[in-house]
């Protein structure tokens, strides 16, 4: 007979008294699926995590790990939906990421003086920033962040995702008014953009950053709003449109369409002008007047010439809009052919 060892109790290096549960994971498809819509808006964040690699023009770029971490009863819902961000480490992202450090409380010169890594030499383990200046991201406590959110675009096959539009300063107003709700391409967080690419769209930002604000200072107003008070907005704005079922954060998103083009108040230039007295190409003409206008004015014009506010939300550059412009206002100018 086989002699058997005795059976002991394990004894393990952990503290006797049991942990908490941790909360259930859900996928941000799961979150979306649960709360009727993706985040919009001004959001909490916590970021998580901060590795250092490089781009694919072999420049340094930072890939951000945040995570909603909200208190508000009507955004708590979204808590746990995980954002993965890009900034280039570059001449051409340093405003971008500059913007990033004063959402976390860090200046310029603690990241170029006493950014703090681990791993940087290692061959397996990816190099970690573990502290900038006085924020630590190694700590017990949270480095909390705001910043407002917006639908990207797809790239290279995949599907468009919600991203970080602009992340909001720690100094601005306090929770409930934050900054402004990004539509513009931002270029410091995109590693798919060549450094030419990011000079020919940085041109834009400039006009662009009225619309912005418009559609945030919209969104600070619409959130304070009931749910009947929204549902009668809707309707104001157009009587056929379907309210039942709806959430606030749909109720909201639906009237900032319905209203974001409407309210632009730059008019378009005069298109009274006696055409027949230029020689110049019609096309090259009206091309050369719209290159002028803002993309807020370019989409009303559109708009006001019969093109779906569908079609149009989702573009963020000037130049598809001008093409539906081109299009509408030449076909119409046209003569009958007999």
């Amino acid at each position: 007979m086989v002699a058997r060892s005795k059976v002991v109790t394990a004894k393990w290096g952990v503290p006797s008294k049991e942990p908490e549960d941790l909360p259930d994971f859900l996928s941000n498809e799961e979150i979306e699926e649960k709360m009727g819509g993706a985040p919009r808006g001004v959001f909490r964040l916590w970021v998580k995590k901060i590795t250092v690699v490089k781009n694919k023009n072999d420049d340094d770029m930072l890939k951000i790990t945040a995570e909603i971490f909200e208190t508000a009863k009507d955004k708590k819902g979204y808590n746990g939906w995980v954002f993965w961000e890009n900034q280039n480490v570059t001449e051409q992202g340093a405003s971008f990421l500059k913007q990033f450090l004063k959402s976390i409380g860090a200046t310029w010169a603690d990241f170029e003086k006493r950014t703090k890594l681990i791993n940087q030499n290692s061959a397996t383990e990816p190099t970690e920033i573990v502290a900038i200046g006085p924020v630590n991201f190694a700590g017990k406590t949270k480095v909390l962040a705001k910043a407002t959110t917006r639908m990207g675009k797809a790239q290279n096959g995949y599907e468009a995702k919600m991203e970080v539009g602009r992340w909001v300063p720690k100094d601005s107003d306090d929770d409930e008014s934050e900054d402004i709700e990004d539509e513009d391409e931002d270029l410091g967080e995109d590693e798919d953009l060549d450094e030419e690419d990011v000079e020919e769209v940085d041109g834009d930002d400039e006009e662009l950053e009225d619309d912005d604000e418009e559609e945030t200072e919209l969104r600070e107003e619409l959130d304070g709003l009931s749910l009947p008070d929204l549902r009668k907005r809707v309707k104001t704005n157009d009587a056929d449109a379907k309210t039942t079922g709806l959430k606030k954060p749909d109720l909201i998103n639906l009237i900032v369409e319905q209203e974001l083009l409407l309210d632009d108040e730059e008019e378009p230039e005069d298109e009274d002008e006696d055409l027949g007295e230029d020689e110049e190409d019609p096309e090259e003409e009206l091309r050369a007047e719209l290159a002028e206008l803002t993309l807020g004015a370019l989409k009303k014009r559109a708009k006001d010439n019969g093109e779906k506010v569908a079609v149009l939300r989702p573009l963020k550059t000037k130049e598809p809009v001008i093409d539906i412009i081109v299009a509408q206002e030449l076909e119409d100018d046209e003569e009958p052919p007999f």
